[in-house]
Formats: C-alpha cells, structure tokens, sequence
C-alpha cells in the first residue's frame, strides 16, 4: 500500500542514475518528534513510545519513503483505496487439449498413450509496486507438452500361458512380468529479473538460438553472446541484453523485461523407469512376487534453470539438475 507512485520512476532502455541518486538523497523528517511536540499534552504515553523509534527521532529520511502514501508504515499491504477486492486478488487462466489410446490385448499386454497440450497463465505478480493489480505473466507450473506412454506385459511362460505350461521349465520362465513407463514434459518458463533488452521481444526466441547452443554444448541453454559487455554505445543492430553491471536499469527503474518467458523454457523431464516382476505361487491363494525397480535406466540429466543474470560469467549456462541419476531398488511381496 506504501508505494512510490510512477511518476517518480525512470523509464526508458537506459540507466537513469540521477533518478536513483535524487530519490536516494536525504530530506528533512517532517515526522521527528521536535514536529510533534503537541502529542506530549494530548497523548503523552503515545508520545513516549515514539521517542524510542528512530524513524521519529532521525532528523532526516530518504525522500524516496518520504514521497509514499504512507511514510512512517513502510512496507504495509493491503487492499488500496479506491481498487476493487476483485481487481486485486489475481486469477488463473488454464486450457488443455488430452488425447488418451488404451489397448488391453488378450495374451498379456496391456498399453496405453497419453498426450496433453496445455496453456496456462497465472495473474499474480505486480511488475512495478505502484500497479494497481497483478499482471497476468506464463504459470510456472504449466508444461506445454506432456507425453506418457505405459505398458505391463506380462510373458507367455508358464501355467495358463501359451507356451512352456506342463513342462518343468515353467516354474523357471514363467510368472515374469515387464513394465515400463516412459515421460516426457516441457519446462517451465524462465525466470528474469529487469535488465534492458536491445530488439525485439516478439522474436526473442530467435536471439537466444536454445537448439543450435545446446546441441554444441550440452550446459549451455542459450547463447551467451547475447549480452553484450564492450565499452561505449551498443553497436547498432545488436539483439541481446545489457551485460555491464554498471549499465543495468536502477532501483528505482520501471520494469522493461518480463518476469518470465514462456518463449525460452528451462529443461523439461524425460525418463524411462522400468521393472521387472517374478511372482512365485505357493497354494491356490498364497504367492510370492519380488520385483527389481530401474528408475531413471537410461540415467538421463534432466538439467535446472540457466543463468539468466547477463552480468553472470555463467550467463546462459546450466549449472545444476533437476532430480537425481538412475535408482535401482529390489522389493519383496507375500499375498495370502
């Protein structure tokens, strides 16, 4: 509720360093308590207390806390006046798009394939603090893409099966099972703070060139060559983000960059996991079954967000994963 109205703020794709030095600067307190010397009649225990405060008994305040709506209560939040409960409490967005082919064969197999397109966006984040309600930006939890293919089949060895079911050989190769489920998703959106971005935002994707980068180098995620770090004026043309830290956008700058980018996403999940299952019958109504769980087999990386801070060395890398290498563990069941 106590924010710095717009008009304050710097605009533009160029660092504004006066705005940040003039709303930095010191003013006079006009809340010292020397100003509020009539509370010590009217209210004198009111007055004491604000005696130990230091915002009350500094002499001077930053004049950016001093242009708020409400100075003293830096940092308050709730529902502003004049705007709507309705306006203010944000909302979601969500369309999907399922398809599902399931086949249950009769020797033994049973399959299925699910694919989902989806498009989310959530209205939850205040770009600058004077905006009277949230802006709608890409839901971090949406994955565009979504493909998952499952299946048991379990061997035709053994009793009841199609082959090998009187010899003695069954109680070696039957009562095997094999499963699997295979998934594949899209990642989330990445995350950006403000940085100024020379070109155009529509064709961003183009400017990060993800699929020629990675392919090169499997920890890098974009183009590093995007930032640019040499000296004087950006070159005419360039596409690409501010890389001199010096150059980035001040504290008191309005937002120019989006908070999220759902046209560059971070590492989605790709895995097999897979198991095998023996069961062993004892009686007409008790069995064993022990089973070897291969999670992740083929030990796939699925990675982490890239760095997205264009002052980063590591500006456009990947540094970190997204879950863990391959899992084996072995189970044991008695049902009676």
């Amino acid at each position: 509720m106590s924010f710095l109205p717009q008009q304050y703020w710097a605009t533009g794709n160029v660092r504004v360093q006066s705005t940040d030095d003039d709303l930095n600067r010191n003013v006079p307190n006009p809340f010292n308590i020397n100003n509020l010397t009539a509370l010590q009649t009217s209210n004198p225990l009111l007055f004491n207390y604000l005696r130990t405060q230091g915002f009350f008994t500094s002499s001077t305040i930053r004049k950016n806390q001093y242009l708020r709506a409400f100075p003293h209560m830096n940092g308050l939040t709730g529902l502003r006046p004049g705007v709507e409960f309705s306006d203010a409490t944000g909302g979601n967005r969500y369309h999907d798009f399922e398809l599902l082919f399931e086949k249950r064969y009769s020797r033994g197999l049973h399959t299925a394939v699910l694919y989902t397109y989806s498009f989310a966006e959530s209205q939850d984040f205040y770009f600058n603090e004077f905006d009277a309600k949230p802006s709608y930006q890409p839901n971090n939890l949406n994955r565009p893409h979504r493909f998952v293919w499952t299946a048991i089949y379990e061997l035709p060895f053994g009793k009841d099966r199609r082959w090998v079911q009187t010899s003695p050989l069954r109680h070696v190769v039957g009562g095997w099972q094999l499963s699997w489920i295979y998934q594949f998703q899209s990642g989330p959106p990445t995350n950006w703070a403000n940085y100024f971005y020379y070109g155009d935002l529509n064709k961003i994707a183009d400017t990060f060139r993800h699929s020629d980068t990675h392919n090169q180098d499997v920890h890098l995620w974009f183009d590093p060559n995007t930032a640019y770090r040499g000296t004087g004026p950006v070159p005419s043309g360039f596409n690409g983000f501010e890389g001199r830290a010096a150059n980035q956008p001040g504290v008191f700058h309005q937002r120019v960059f989006p908070a999220r980018l759902g046209s560059l996403r971070a590492d989605g999940f790709r895995g097999w996991d897979v198991k095998i299952l023996r069961r062993f019958r004892f009686a007409e109504r008790a069995n064993f079954s022990v089973a070897a769980d291969m999670l992740n087999l083929t030990n796939h990386t699925n990675f982490g967000q890239p760095v997205t801070n264009p002052t980063n060395r590591d500006f456009g890398r990947v540094t970190g994963q997204q879950g863990v290498g391959r899992t084996l563990q072995f189970t044991g069941r008695l049902e009676f």
